[in-house]
């Protein structure tokens, strides 16, 4: 939904936006939920840049593309380069309007924006825009159904799903910090109040979680064991050489050939039995996961030494977007080359006009 306003405008006055939701509660009363939201003014465009949420950005940007393709019938292809022009629009304005001429060689970023082109460049890579190869059993393979559910997601999930999204997270659990895994402690109990209003409900207890890692395929050693979750999909990888013990603790076998991973909200409760303090941890830390992400799919467990049946270039290899894809996509940093030859081919041919003009 998208609203101008044409009239004259103040810096004196308030700026306000309002909206009303009406719906019907779980006891089947009707409710009406009104939103109201006061935005800030300036007539100083550098403060645009400064003040901006990359998240909100991210989202807004996603959420055009992917309603482009449902509801105008925009090629994906498309939809992905506009992903990469709006970027590298915002990019030139920037440099244009609020950079000095000194730092003409570099690519300039706004410190609120920082995180801007890594994550477009997820976004590109993601089910919902990335090539698909022509054969199903390539590890670039994108189904009908894993594109519209990724499109159907960046339509309807909040800004913090869709930057996970763009740059999904990645953490080693082989050996946890001393504190990830446990709960934080409360504020405000009220924090963690059922929804029925009653007791406590433990799954919505914050969890110190683990510090993340670059998304790169170097991080994939043989003793690691990796979780990494993107909004929609959350993987565990173990390497082959990884410590048996702390696998079992993590993952189990509940099947002929089928593992699931020893979590609670994962549908796994009563796996978590007779497991160590560390997988219980780490259990803790796939719940959070589960609970905060409402789009979140079954865990896919990886084994890198399961031969044939691994689907490490399926599940793991699309989330690592830093690296250069095996469909030829961008590495990071060539997509910020990329980025910043399109922002100064934009300079020079405006200076080519100006001088034009003066001629």
């Amino acid at each position: 939904m998208n609203r101008t306003y044409a009239g004259a405008a103040s810096l004196f006055e308030d700026a306000c936006m309002q909206c009303a939701v009406l719906f019907t509660d779980p006891a089947g009363r009707r409710r009406i939920r009104v939103h109201t939201m006061f935005a800030n003014k300036t007539t100083v465009l550098a403060d645009v840049f400064r003040l901006a949420d990359v998240d909100a950005t991210v989202a807004f940007l996603a959420k055009k593309a992917a309603s482009a393709v449902f509801a105008n019938g925009t090629l994906i292809s498309k939809a992905k380069e506009a992903l990469v022009e709006k970027t590298v629009q915002s990019l030139f304005v920037y440099r244009k309007r609020c950079t000095s001429s000194s730092m003409s060689g570099q690519l300039i970023l706004p410190e609120a924006l920082k995180t801007l082109p890594v994550t477009i460049l997820g976004l590109t890579k993601s089910a919902a825009f990335r090539s698909s190869a022509h054969s199903m059993q390539s590890s670039e393979a994108v189904t009908v159904d894993d594109r519209i559910a990724a499109l159907a997601f960046l339509v309807c999930a909040q800004p913090a799903d869709i930057a996970v999204m763009g740059y999904p997270r990645l953490w080693e659990v082989q050996d946890l910090e001393e504190k990830a895994g446990i709960p934080l402690p409360l504020a405000d109990p009220a924090m963690v109040q059922g929804v029925d209003g009653g007791g406590r409900d433990p799954n919505m207890e914050p969890i110190a979680m683990p510090n993340s890692v670059s998304l790169m395929s170097s991080v994939m050693a043989d003793d690691k064991i990796l979780l990494a979750e993107n909004g929609m999909r959350l993987v565990v990888w173990v390497g082959d050489k990884a410590d048996k013990q702390v696998a079992n603790d993590i993952i189990a076998q509940v099947g002929a050939g089928k593992l699931a991973v020893r979590a609670e909200t994962a549908g796994s409760a009563a796996l978590l039995k007779s497991v160590s303090e560390k997988g219980k941890r780490v259990a803790a830390v796939v719940g959070r996961i589960v609970n905060s992400r409402p789009f979140l799919a079954k865990p896919e467990v990886v084994i890198r030494s399961a031969a044939g049946a691994g689907g490490e270039a399926r599940h793991l290899m699309p989330l690592l977007v830093e690296d250069r894809a095996a469909n030829g996509a961008y590495s990071y940093v060539e997509f910020l080359r990329h980025v910043h030859k399109k922002v100064m081919a934009r300079v020079a041919n405006e200076s080519a006009q100006n001088e034009m003009q003066v001629s």
